[in-house]
């Protein structure tokens, strides 16, 4: 059994619409109803719902997240992690060099200040420089899909 049938039994076996459903889960009617057919309009593919999705689930469905994940056929395609950045744009050289220029800026403007306490370890401040690098390269991606007009997207 898929999650889109499960979640279809549950409703009729429960009495609940598509929004009840929805509602208890946390989700709009729309994504319940892209759950229960099993495809995504947009691609026209098999859904892969993350961890995350299957959590709601059964929080709103008052299941064990081991116990709704037995009852799934084996073919059923889970996301483990959210792909956060699957259908935004690529970066281009500049945009590389401008985050590592505002990195290095953030970095210089963080060392001399009390925010940094007792950050001096080299590995604590390579992890921080990594993980800021990340966050404003995942940031540059959304506001270049956000902001680039239509026309001009790839």
């Amino acid at each position: 059994m898929k999650i889109g049938e499960w979640l279809k039994l549950y409703r009729e076996q429960h009495n609940l619409s598509m929004q009840a459903l929805a509602d208890l889960c946390g989700f709009s009617k729309a994504y319940i109803n892209v759950l229960e057919k099993g495809i995504n309009p947009k691609t026209g593919k098999p859904i892969s719902p993350t961890m995350q999705t299957f959590e709601k689930i059964a929080r709103g469905t008052k299941t064990d997240v081991d116990t709704l994940l037995k009852i799934l056929d084996g073919d059923q395609p889970i996301t483990l992690n959210a792909p956060a950045s699957d259908d935004l744009p690529a970066l281009t050289q500049r945009d590389e060099r401008q985050i590592a220029k505002d990195l290095e800026d953030m970095l210089h403007s963080l060392k001399g200040s009390a925010a940094m306490g007792e950050l001096e370890d080299e590995e604590d401040m390579e992890l921080l420089k990594a993980s800021l690098l990340q966050a404003m390269t995942l940031s540059k991606r959304i506001a270049k899909k956000k902001f680039t007009p239509k026309k001009y997207q790839k």
